[in-house]
């Protein structure tokens, strides 16, 4: 056992031992405890020794609980999940800072390599510790789809913030939530953005990742676009890793799309950018959340990313004014802005953090779901609810683009308003 969670339950084990032994004392001296006070007027005797059990009560349940994460820290999608984790870090320290808590909440950040056998272990890991009453993650749809029968089984309920496969709310799971949209969400209102803003596309090529999500997606935009009369030229699953896309790039460029949709990660994204723009392609891309990230401007190159457009899984919290506090607080911490998945792990923590809450502390992993699914809860943006399957009630989607290096806030999606 980590030396963080034996420390844990030791003290856990000592709040129970001295308020049971608080107990036993007082049932068995209670009438000395009684003649000790008797001379007290009225109830006084009966009051202070309400006082001593409630307070030896109180301190049995405020054991403190872990709220986990679990994200990739080490491998090629570190970069992407880093504000993941800052946001996270963050939300946990103001939680405890601002009190109000049944208990103190500690944190853990786990590391699943982005790899399903790992994210399904360290499920495993967290589902055997008993005061682990929730987990933010995990970060990329597929280890979602291999640990959520692990959590499922051992009745943990997580939260993710940035999971966007439509399969995960399909699979009937009960302890899975997002606080981000899903991927039919994300990809119908981006789309709409496309043809609404530029509307002289007439043929589209599409590039994604070879994994469920990939696959899902190539799917959703081909439809979207056939519906509308536009030309699907080429669809393509590139596998993750891919270091040379020239031959790709080749094939579809022969075509003349009029913009290129990707739906894979950032580094990925960044060659077949680099290299598309080495091959003379000179049209619009468009990217899911997986390229709202420095790396992608990095390995694409400045002059190569300008002007590419990107949906994201929320909005910029240095743009909305209810995430005032947030930002500073941030800043404060991290010298540097937070992007929109910082936002989001941080309402994802915050989110669980008030379902621990409302459900009276304690470690009670069933009923820290119940009030995940009953509830209403506030978030950097407004309020925020879940459907009957654990996506978000109302979807909220930002248009962001390249400029000048960097990734800035585009629009709000027609839908998300």
């Amino acid at each position: 056992m980590p030396a963080e969670y034996r420390n844990n339950a030791i003290k856990n084990i000592r709040h129970v031992a001295l308020s049971l032994l608080s107990f036993v004392i007082l049932y068995y001296y209670k009438e000395v405890a009684i003649m000790k006070v008797q001379h007290l007027p009225g109830a006084a005797p009966r009051l202070i020794l309400a006082t001593f059990a409630l307070a030896f009560a109180a301190r049995a349940l405020a054991a403190d609980v872990v709220i986990a994460l679990s994200a990739p820290t080490t491998g090629t999608d570190a970069p992407l999940a880093d504000p993941v984790v800052k946001g996270y870090k963050l939300a946990i320290k103001m939680a405890n800072k601002e009190g109000g808590l049944p208990g103190k909440i500690l944190e853990s950040v786990q590391d699943d390599q982005d790899k399903p056998e790992v994210g399904a272990t360290v499920a495993r890991k967290l589902c055997g510790i008993d005061n682990v009453v929730g987990v933010v993650g995990n970060f990329a749809s597929s280890i979602n789809l291999a640990s959520g029968p692990v959590y499922e089984d051992c009745h943990l309920p997580r939260v993710s913030a940035t999971a966007s496969n439509n399969t995960l709310t399909a699979k009937g799971w009960k302890y899975f939530f997002r606080i981000c949209s899903k991927n039919s969400d994300q990809i119908g209102q981006g789309m709409q953005w496309v043809a609404a803003n530029w509307p002289d596309v007439k043929s589209v090529a599409i590039i994604t990742g070879n994994d469920a999500s990939g696959r899902e997606v190539t799917a959703q935009v081909a439809q979207i676009w056939k519906d509308r009369g536009v030309r699907v030229v080429s669809q393509v699953q590139a596998t993750p890793g891919t270091s040379d896309f020239r031959g790709i790039i080749t094939s579809m460029l022969a075509e003349k799309p009029d913009f290129i949709f990707t739906g894979m990660f950032d580094t990925d994204t960044g060659l077949f950018v680099k290299q598309a723009r080495e091959l003379g392609y000179k049209g619009r891309f468009f990217g899911t959340d997986a390229i709202a990230s420095a790396n992608f401007i990095s390995v694409g190159g400045t002059q190569g990313t300008d002007g590419v457009h990107m949906t994201n899984l929320g909005f910029d919290p240095t743009k909305v004014a209810s995430a005032a506090a947030f930002v500073a607080a941030y800043q404060a911490e991290y010298k540097e802005a937070p992007p929109s998945y910082a936002a989001n792990a941080y309402d994802a923590t915050m989110v669980l953090v008030q379902a621990w809450k409302n459900a009276g502390g304690g470690v009670d992993r069933k009923a820290v779901r119940d009030a995940l699914a009953a509830k209403s809860f506030s978030t950097l943006f407004g309020p925020l609810a879940f459907s009957p399957v654990g996506d978000l009630a109302a979807p909220r989607i930002g248009i962001y683009k390249v400029a000048g290096g960097k990734i800035e806030f585009a629009a709000q999606s027609e839908s998300s308003k």
